[in-house]
């Protein structure tokens, strides 16, 4: 062998053991990338499952600048600044943290940031809200200032107070001309607080909607095809009417657990069995494909902000009935869904900070979503009541996160006669949902003490179909 050829071996030797390293190394390299893939997606599963009910104890600070008060001078939309001075409530009892007093907090000197003195509130102390401002002791709630009727001295309770364990005595909120008669159809005194119903609990409706559930106890039908045949809404709907009909504290007992049994047929056949689990998130399909409009086409199995918030509030009755905890995480499994962006799948979106839930949910981006006004209206209801049923201050705070951006989208979505529009496209409302939309106003003022829900249910009383009004629906 010359010299010229053994130098050739030698250097394709040496290349060969230079590739076969190169080569072991990418082998190992690869091997450890997809160890940390498979990390990755362990971590991306532990957190799904943490975030499914991590709902926060406050909002986050986005949405607590959009429920500062600004001067209506510099805001965009009129919604902007709170309208409850003047504003009488009385104090019900702790409600959503039961094992915290009721609390009442007065600064010494005026303008100070530091509340040097609290006393206890009892059930029935009467408060007059003091002025529209919110205000930040930086305590991680914002206060509502507020006079003691009985010690009359100004202080300051928690908005979640307001909100939630007080209810409003004047009547100044409804707007209705029998608020009386309006009243007995859709509020429900319970051992949670005041529940509210966006659908009439007269006797004709709940027998309604016991032959709806109904369905829910023919074992002649398989669970399956029980299932494919079911619209969320309606389910949610009916279910959580029966069950704020149910809770009411002046219900018989006998009537009680019938209801309860029919609601919780519908809980095992249906929501227990039907709902798709995403990330630890519930969310009930619709099985049938729909055309949107914009062009927009949703292929079965879609989901809906609004069907969501009623399976919430159906679940939440359920669990408040039957004690059983498997409705409690049913109930915020639905809602984890509602936390959940819409990019990703879910039905949270935001618009300039301001947290709103989707009807519609697909993924926006990149498709443009169709934002629609009823059922962010009702779904706020919904929302509300599970917060009361299930006592959890992250379930408030989410509605509290709400309710500013529902303001803004009624401004958006408004002709110039002050009458709402259906959606983005700039559609009439359906004339057949007035009277709910206009009674629905009318229960997030008496819920949030807010007097920009009674302004526009007194402007879109005008909207209701005379034909509701002769067949017997109270306005």
């Amino acid at each position: 062998m010359d010299l010229r050829r053994y130098n050739v071996i030698r250097r394709g030797l040496r290349w060969y053991r230079a590739v076969s390293q190169a080569t072991v190394a990418v082998h190992s390299l690869q091997a450890r990338i997809q160890e940390l893939e498979d990390g990755l997606l362990r971590l991306g599963d532990e957190l799904s499952r943490l975030q499914a009910f991590a709902l926060r104890a406050s909002p986050d600070p986005v949405s607590r600048a959009a429920l500062a008060a600004i001067p209506a001078s510099t805001a965009p939309f009129p919604s902007d600044r709170p309208s409850r001075k003047g504003i009488l409530v009385k104090y019900l009892g702790s409600r959503i943290c039961p094992e915290q007093p009721g609390s009442m907090w007065f600064a010494r000197a005026a303008g100070s940031p530091l509340l040097q003195e609290r006393v206890d509130l009892l059930p029935d102390d009467v408060l007059t809200v003091s002025d529209d401002d919110l205000h930040d002791f930086a305590v991680g709630t914002l206060m509502v200032k507020a006079e003691h009727g009985a010690l009359k001295r100004e202080g300051f309770i928690t908005l979640e107070t307001l909100i939630a364990e007080t209810t409003e005595v004047s009547g100044q909120l409804w707007v209705a001309g029998n608020a009386p008669g309006l009243r007995t159809l859709v509020e429900s005194e319970s051992s949670a607080g005041v529940l509210y119903s966006t659908n009439r609990l007269g006797p004709r409706e709940i027998e309604e909607t016991f032959s709806y559930l109904s369905r829910f106890s023919d074992r002649s039908v398989a669970d399956a095809d029980l299932a494919r045949d079911v619209h969320p809404l309606q389910a949610g709907a009916h279910a959580h009417r029966l069950g704020v009909w149910a809770l009411a504290n002046t219900r018989d007992p006998e009537a009680r657990a019938t209801a309860s049994r029919a609601l919780e047929n519908m809980m095992i056949r249906y929501a227990m069995q039907a709902a798709h689990t995403l990330g630890g998130r519930h969310a009930w399909p619709y099985n049938f494909d729909f055309s949107m409009p914009w062009g927009t086409k949703l292929k079965a199995p879609w989901y809906s902000g609004y069907a969501n918030s009623a399976m919430a509030g159906a679940a939440a009755c359920a669990f408040r009935l039957t004690g059983k905890e498997e409705y409690r995480d049913a109930a915020l499994g639905a809602i984890a869904f509602l936390r959940w962006p819409l990019e990703d799948g879910g039905a949270a979106y935001t618009v300039d900070g301001y947290a709103h839930v989707a009807e519609y949910c697909y993924r926006s981006p990149p498709i443009p979503n169709y934002r629609v006004l009823d059922g962010e209206i009702c779904s706020l209801v919904y929302l509300y009541n599970a917060a009361l049923l299930l006592a959890d201050p992250r379930v408030l705070s989410f509605c509290m996160d709400l309710q500013p951006g529902l303001l803004r989208l009624m401004d958006l979505l408004s002709r110039p006669d002050g009458q709402p529009l259906f959606g983005m496209d700039g559609q009439p409302m359906n004339p057949g949902y007035m009277w709910q939309l206009w009674v629905t106003l009318q229960l997030l003022a008496n819920i949030f003490k807010e007097r920009r829900f009674s302004q526009r249910a007194r402007a879109w009383a005008a909207g209701i179909p005379q034909s509701d009004v002769e067949n017997g629906f109270p306005v």
